[in-house]
């Protein structure tokens, strides 16, 4: 039978303490926040679970954190990197971006994934074209991209790598954006 209210959805908002019926009074900011939020914690939840497909190669790890990254900050394209034993950064997969960008091996200094090398910090660019020091290796600007951000990857304090999304248009970086590329790249 129908509850007090007469609605079936009432009944059921209210087994599930009401949240329904406030999900559909959330403006769509707060909504949108809450999905990336939920989604940040399915990524911290998903950790153990990650770390289990190393035995099914490495390919499989790197699309678990790669694609999320992507999907999750809305991003046009995505590039993880790690460190080569001269210290430099190669491409291990890309997402939305040329297949050249696979044989790149990047320096200390060189774009973007360069100066994340040399400070272990993120960086965040809203608009590459204010930022030319940071268009390439590999070239955004060239493949249309014009915002970016990129994370360390840290190993007992070292750079294991590097994780990066990509955007065709320009666009600020929020926080949550980047606790939960954070989140990712940990």
């Amino acid at each position: 039978g129908l509850d007090d209210s007469g609605s079936p959805a009432r009944r059921c908002a209210g087994s599930l303490g009401g949240v329904a019926v406030d999900d559909s009074r959330r403006p769509q900011s707060r909504r949108a926040m809450s999905s990336k939020l939920e989604t940040h914690l399915d990524a911290r939840e998903a950790g153990p679970q990650v770390l289990t497909t190393v035995t099914q190669g490495s390919k499989v790890l790197e699309q678990k954190t790669l694609e999320p990254a992507v999907r999750v900050t809305a991003a046009s394209a995505g590039l993880l990197t790690r460190t080569t034993p001269d210290g430099g950064q190669a491409t291990i997969m890309s997402l939305g971006l040329p297949s050249t960008v696979d044989e790149l091996v990047m320096q200390n200094g060189q774009g973007i994934i360069g100066a994340v090398m040399l400070s272990s910090q993120p960086v965040a660019v809203p608009d590459l074209s204010l930022s030319p020091e940071l268009h390439s290796p590999p070239n955004l600007v060239h493949f249309g991209l014009h915002a970016a951000i990129c994370m360390p990857m840290l190993e007992d304090g070292r750079l294991w790598g590097t994780l990066s999304v990509f955007d065709v248009k320009q666009r600020g970086w929020p926080a949550d954006d980047r606790r939960v590329l954070a989140a990712l790249a940990n």
